[in-house]
């Protein structure tokens, strides 16, 4: 009976081991992946930010209906750059908090810190789902 007790922790103890490995594995490949991919998708949406606003350009350009010359000119004029990204989130669900630095001054009412929900996948990556606030960011932390 304790070669039997002893057997089932053994074995409790490797499944906890590899879910435990998994998760991390998964926490680390998707901290390293919003640095690089993530980060190029926050780009994206800030750099197109102004074209949002007319749905119908923006389901133009989800068709593919603009040329490349019609994307350059829709961009927006207003550099950029991201200084930091932090997330915070459980289950593939993220509070993202981007600080922005503007080398020509930023525009009045532009915030230099600003926060995304975004959703990562391995096989999708990164997605940015919507705009949201500061206290959005703080209460990811809880599960």
């Amino acid at each position: 009976m304790n070669q039997d007790m002893l057997l089932k922790t053994a074995a409790a103890g490797v499944v906890l081991a590899v879910f435990g490995g998994f998760f991390l594995f998964k926490f680390v490949v998707g901290g390293q992946s919003l640095q690089s991919e993530g980060v190029r998708v926050i780009e994206h949406w800030l750099k197109y930010e102004p074209q949002r606003a007319d749905w119908k350009d923006l389901k133009a350009f989800a068709r593919g209906d603009w040329t490349d010359e019609e994307v350059g000119r829709r961009a927006s004029a207003i550099p950029f750059e991201i200084v930091s990204v932090r997330r915070h989130g459980w289950n593939d669900r993220y509070v993202v908090r981007v600080e922005l630095r503007y080398p020509e001054g930023a525009p009045p009412g532009t915030p230099s810190v600003r926060y995304f929900r975004m959703r990562y996948s391995a096989a999708r990556g990164w997605r940015l789902t919507s705009e949201t606030g500061a206290l959005n960011y703080y209460l990811a932390l809880i599960p």
